[in-house]
């Protein structure tokens, strides 16, 4: 254990094993994970299991694994939507059955759509895996066998140029954002010429952007990639205030506020994300499949064709 300016770092060297190393704020904190570390490692060689709750397994995930995903945000509310929820998270891992999951299963398509379930599934059974691959906590994952909620109904959801004049008068946008809420409105109408997702467009910085194309760093799918910007979308630009993020926005205020915005604008299920619906509808009229693929970050057509949602209308006029 040594010490480093404030901070205490400890190390693990075991035979058979990678170093392994963190760093906390106090050397009783790094004392406490190197001892409990150890142990877990010299249980996993002998092949035991380490007796844990599933509580302690959703708080180590939380710590441990979600905050290098980019839905980190996203999997630490809802591991601690699991901790107050479920029935069993004071139960030992190994005590855990399918049937428990099964219920919890069923409890939650009670209140959630089923999508949202599986969603919820999925990262449970993540931390399931983390303590049977990783943590010894585990010798098989209890969700093997469990029947996944149904995938629901794909969204089909448009947005209509009524709706767009609805959210530019709620927001009162004149010809240049000046509150954050008129951000959001060049927000969704930027989404919609670029196809961009919510949280690369909150992370979009000055330097990103170049004369025809945006860069984004980082994506959904850990790929960087260059967005073409159309007339309209660079328009948009020169509506915003200079400063070292192009929106100034978060996630969470993006979120809450196009929310508000939507409901002073008497506008009914829509979510900001449908502006990708309508981007890949729109753009779909102009690119090819290999450019549009590219331009809006997908890796395969039928991931693309989730969003390509033309009208019955819109495909006659192309008839003729």
């Amino acid at each position: 254990m040594t010490k480093r300016g404030d901070a205490w770092r400890a190390q693990i060297r075991l035979a058979g094993y990678k170093p392994v190393s963190r760093t906390f704020p106090s050397k009783a904190a790094a004392r406490r994970w190197a001892t409990t570390t150890e142990a877990e490692l010299l249980a996993g060689r002998r092949g035991e299991i380490i007796p844990r709750s599933v509580r302690a397994a959703l708080k180590r995930y939380a710590t441990e694994i979600s905050p290098k995903h980019r839905g980190a945000r996203w999997e630490q509310i809802r591991l601690a939507k699991f901790e107050r929820e479920i029935s069993f998270v004071d139960r030992q891992l190994t005590e855990v059955r399918p049937s428990d999951i099964a219920a919890w299963r069923d409890r939650s398509l009670e209140r959630l759509a089923s999508a949202s379930v599986r969603r919820e599934m999925v990262l449970l059974r993540l931390v399931f895996e983390a303590c049977r691959k990783e943590w010894g906590w585990l010798a098989s994952n209890p969700m093997d066998g469990v029947k996944w909620a149904d995938k629901g109904r794909a969204r089909f959801r448009r947005v209509t140029d009524a709706e767009i004049a609805a959210l530019r008068t709620a927001a009162h946008l004149g010809r240049e954002a000046r509150t954050a809420t008129q951000r959001v409105v060049l927000a969704f109408l930027w989404a919609i010429e670029t196809a961009m997702r919510a949280g690369e467009i909150c992370g979009l910085r000055a330097p990103d952007l170049h004369p025809t194309w945006a860069h984004l760093g980082k994506t959904k799918n850990g790929d960087e990639r260059d967005v073409p910007l159309s007339r309209a979308a660079l328009r948009l630009l020169n509506r915003l205030p200079p400063g070292p993020r192009v929106f100034d926005l978060s996630s969470k205020s993006l979120d809450a506020l196009f929310r508000s915005l939507r409901d002073r604008a008497g506008i009914v299920d829509l979510h900001f994300h449908d502006s990708r619906h309508e981007a890949i509808t729109r753009l779909a009229r102009k690119l090819n499949v290999p450019e549009l693929a590219r331009m809006v970050g997908t890796r395969d057509l039928k991931t693309l064709m989730v969003y390509f949602n033309p009208s019955a209308a819109e495909i006659a006029r192309r008839l003729d």
